[in-house]
């Protein structure tokens, strides 16, 4: 069997698996598109879609199975033009391409507690190095923890700051100062002070 062959039995595989998980929407979709590149085609007067159907076939099967778009279509000789113009003219090789990604989703969903827990091993294996050399290492794993298991990892800053400190922050607004103005020093500042002095920072307070 020559490679062309093999690429296309592999490409009818893929688009069969690809229609056999359609949902009513994917097929919607799917009939609308057909119909909206028909047209296109038409109103180019062509008859055929104008990229190479062979090389964007090897370029879907090979991201199917490396899960690697760019590469896959680098390694085709596809450069991203090309794909869009195809994803946009050949309906069958957008709808392939929207059933890898959602096996891709699926695998990394499925991928992510197995890597919480390496992850976790090597946070566990750092924080008790005694050599002190390893405070970066232990930010890269917590910050991909953060990503991967949100639920217990998740970023909580500011979850449990006191009532006081997060009203300072809100009134302060970026780090200014808030003066609370008591007693006499009020009243003194109801009315708006004379120029000579407004051009000047005076803060008043009331011991």
């Amino acid at each position: 069997m020559s490679e062309d062959e093999a690429i296309d039995r592999e490409w009818d595989e893929l688009w069969g698996r690809a229609q056999m998980t359609f949902s009513d929407a994917d097929e919607a979709a799917y009939n609308k598109r057909v119909e909206v590149s028909l047209k296109k085609l038409k109103r180019a007067g062509l008859t055929e879609p104008p990229f190479d159907v062979r090389a964007v076939k090897r370029a879907l099967v090979r991201y199917s199975h490396t899960l690697r778009y760019v590469m896959a279509c680098e390694e085709a000789g596809l450069s991203r033009v090309d794909m869009h113009v195809a994803l946009d003219l050949w309906p069958a090789a957008k709808s392939v391409v929207e059933f890898i990604n959602r096996v891709r989703d699926t695998c990394y969903e499925q991928e992510a507690p197995e890597k919480v827990a390496r992850l976790r091993e090597q946070l566990e294996k750092l924080a008790t190095d005694d050599k002190g050399k390893c405070g970066a290492s232990v930010k890269a794993v917590l910050f991909a923890l953060e990503r991967l298991d949100k639920k217990h990892f998740g970023d909580s800053r500011g979850a449990q700051e006191p009532a006081e400190d997060e009203e300072r922050r809100r009134v302060g607004g970026g780090g200014g100062i808030l003066v609370r103005v008591v007693g006499e020093a009020a009243k003194a500042l109801e009315k708006p002070p004379p120029p000579q002095i407004a051009e000047r920072a005076v803060v008043i307070t009331d011991a």
